[in-house]
């Protein structure tokens, strides 16, 4: 293959050499950056596979196709150079060396495979991770070989013996740039070269077949302990945990050695309490998968809970809508009390304004009594002086007819005098019949003076013990009445508060919900039961009211000693009421502490669950936390497996292309000029290179790597 262009500065892949005995070491680089860029060039323009046919994958029989190579037309090429065939050697049998060891310490190094492979452990984040290619894929520089080549030029090629062949794995045979167009040599020169070249590159065609052997099982001994590296990452997954934590805690010691002594203690205690925390989570996590099947069963409890409680609710609601209309009526009772009261009062009032005129008409009829009396005593005395004086006068009026005894009126004078004797008598008996009629009068204005003023008295008695009973009875009714409103706002109070608990108790645990649904039935039950005696004692005391107040209207003229008996038997039964309503107040207090004492149950079972809710989350927090770090990881791991993936098949492309051009270049022959194709390519004659990485994806490789089968 022959090079037609003058410049020196152009390089083309026909110019390289491709040396198989060092495929497992470093290998030749080509070309400089500016040589790359035309290589990349003509990389795209043989992308298109060639009209003449060859196999569609180079690597498919190479052992045949290099034992079968041409060996003519290598003569021009091959060149042993025996300054670096003694360096190779060396190098090559320190390599043996050092992979020796390697594979004896691989069963107890336990980073055997990172050595044997070449590949860093990735499993310790702190190291830096190794993204370069490894030395032995890399290609060496142009210069060299040129130099080499230019070397052997001058020097004569040494004769080989056959104890030499078995070190030929250590030599390295280069494949120098093709020299350009040069003056023909004899033929004797040719011929000797011709028989010294095939016999040397029968035994280096055969050496290269041994070492791709080779180079096959070291690949596949490479892939098994990659492999093997990839599961003991598997199992390495725990350590990087353990790492974390323990960068958290030199971070917190970093942290803590900045801090005050104080702070320190604090810290200290904070880090206790964390360890603390961390032993609970732990045991708490075995315990979070029973809780969660709990609270699944506790939600299904709550919602058939709070299906009761709505049923509840609505009976409640039935319940207090009953007592109000209950204590509507109670309402207008008492309304129709307060009236009977003030009906009371009212004729209280009028009662008394009518005691006070009787007591002022008794007044002013004592009044008269005594002036009546007074009038007669003046009247006696005035009769009896007249009485006096006409005795008086009747002596000395007998004496004087007695001694004159003269006739009057045609009469005699004893006649006269006896007539004025009977006129006299009749004056008398007529004053004495007034001063009687005069006397009974007075006795009887005084008796009925008397009448009047007992009745006035028993009247006014009966008024003041009618206003007295009055008065305690609208005492004892008022305060019947503020008793019963009392019990109505406490009845009010206690239906919110209990609506208030059972919003509270929708969140109770299915343990407490018996006792709760207990305690509300005995509740109600007591309730109803308080209501009825309530009720019952309203409805007692209201018939006891109105028979007495009956009875005392039928009986106003009693006798007091019955009043004071059933005035007793009222009081006996006020304070037998007042122990039963006592009893009920015990009763209700009781209750109240066991409703208290559950509400703080109830309250401490809230707290417990909040609680765990808490430790749910954080554990939940930071097992987020967790797979966020380790998905970060696989993906920086995906990354850089991804780079060596892609490097690796550029490198495999440009080895293949390298091959392509060898082979055309070694089939073709440097003295034939090839015409130029339609791409402007050089090569007239080349392989058709399949492209399988197109078809192979970055996940495909991964898990092959991996040994994963791909989906």
């Amino acid at each position: 293959m022959t090079n037609n262009d003058n410049s020196d500065s152009e390089v083309d892949l026909s110019e390289y050499t491709f040396d198989l005995n060092k495929l497992p070491g470093e290998l030749v680089s080509i070309g400089k950056e500016d040589s790359e860029k035309k290589h990349k060039i003509q990389e795209d323009g043989n992308n298109p596979s060639s009209d003449i046919e060859g196999p569609e994958d180079f690597t498919l029989n190479m052992v045949e196709l290099l034992k079968n190579a041409d060996l003519e037309d290598t003569q021009r090429t091959q060149v042993q150079v025996k300054g670096e065939g003694s360096k190779v050697k060396a190098d090559a049998s320190r390599e043996d060396q050092k992979e020796a060891v390697d594979e004896q310490n691989d069963g107890n190094d336990p980073e055997g495979p990172t050595r044997a492979t070449g590949l860093p452990d990735y499993t310790h984040l702190e190291h830096t991770m190794e993204t370069s290619t490894p030395a032995h894929f890399l290609w060496r520089d142009v210069n060299e070989s040129l130099q080499n080549t230019s070397i052997s030029k001058h020097q004569p090629t040494p004769s080989r013996n056959i104890n030499e062949t078995g070190d030929v794995k250590e030599t390295s045979v280069i494949y120098t740039p093709a020299r350009k167009s040069a003056p023909a040599t004899p033929t004797g020169d040719l011929s000797r070269m011709d028989d010294t070249i095939n016999s040397q590159q029968g035994d280096q065609t055969l050496c290269a077949a041994q070492q791709i052997c080779q180079l096959e099982l070291d690949l596949e001994a490479k892939t098994r302990r990659i492999r093997e590296m990839e599961a003991k990452l598997t199992e390495e997954t725990s350590l990087h945990k353990e790492i974390d934590e323990l960068k958290q805690q030199l971070q917190r010691r970093d942290e803590m050695n900045k801090l005050t002594d104080a702070e320190l203690n604090e810290l200290r205690k904070t880090k206790s309490e964390l360890e603390q925390a961390r032993n609970d989570v732990a045991s708490l996590t075995s315990k979070e998968s029973t809780l969660r099947g709990n609270l699944k069963d506790k939600t299904k409890q709550l919602r058939d809970v709070e299906k009761k409680l709505e049923e509840a609710r609505s009976a409640h609601k039935r319940h207090s809508e009953e007592i109000s209309a209950e204590l509507k009526q109670t309402k207008q009772d008492c309304e129709k009390k307060l009236g009977g009261v003030y009906s009371l009062k009212y004729q209280l009032t009028s009662v008394t304004r009518e005691r006070d005129s009787i007591q002022k008409t008794s007044e002013d009829l004592e009044k008269t009594v005594q002036n009546l009396k007074a009038q007669l005593e003046s009247t006696e005395s005035q009769k009896a002086e007249e009485a006096a004086e006409s005795l008086a006068r009747l002596r000395e009026i007998q004496k004087f007819a007695g001694e004159l005894a003269l006739p009057a009126l045609g009469k005699p004078f004893f006649e006269i005098v006896a007539l004025l004797r009977e006129h006299v008598k009749n004056l008398s008996e007529k004053s004495l019949e007034e001063q009687k009629q005069r006397s009974k009068e007075s006795e009887d204005a005084q008796k009925e003076l008397q009448k009047l003023l007992k009745k006035a008295n028993g009247a006014a008695r009966l008024e003041a013990r009618k206003a007295e009973l009055y008065r305690d009875r609208l005492t004892e009714t008022s305060s019947k009445i503020e008793s019963v409103k009392n019990e109505n706002t406490e009845l009010l109070e206690r239906i919110a508060v209990l609506t208030c608990d059972n919003a509270k108790l929708k969140k109770r645990a299915t343990e407490t919900t018996q006792e709760h649904d207990q305690a509300l039935g005995a509740l109600q039950k007591l309730r109803a039961e308080a209501e009825e005696s309530h009720k019952s004692q309203i409805a007692k005391l209201k018939s006891s009211h109105s028979e007495q107040l009956a009875k005392y209207r039928n009986n106003t003229q009693g006798p007091s000693s019955e009043l004071q008996a059933r005035l007793a038997a009222s009081k006996n039964r006020e304070s037998v009421l007042t122990a039963e309503l006592k009893a009920e107040q015990a009763a209700k207090e009781k209750l109240e502490k066991d409703m208290a004492r559950m509400e703080a149950e109830i309250a401490h079972h809230h707290m417990t669950q909040k609680r765990l809710e808490a430790i749910i989350k954080a554990n939940t927090s930071a097992a987020k936390k967790i797979d966020g770090k380790i998905v970060e990881i696989m993906r920086e791991r995906e990354d850089v497996w991804k780079s060596r993936v892609d490097e690796l098949t550029r490198d495999n492309d440009k080895l293949g292309r390298v091959l392509m051009t060898m082979w055309g270049k070694q089939e073709v022959g440097d003295n034939i000029v090839s015409k130029r194709n339609e791409n402007g390519d050089k090569q007239g004659y080349k392989y058709k290179y399949a492209r399988k990485v197109q078809d192979i994806e970055i996940g495909e490789i991964w898990n092959t790597l991996l040994g994963e089968p791909a989906s």
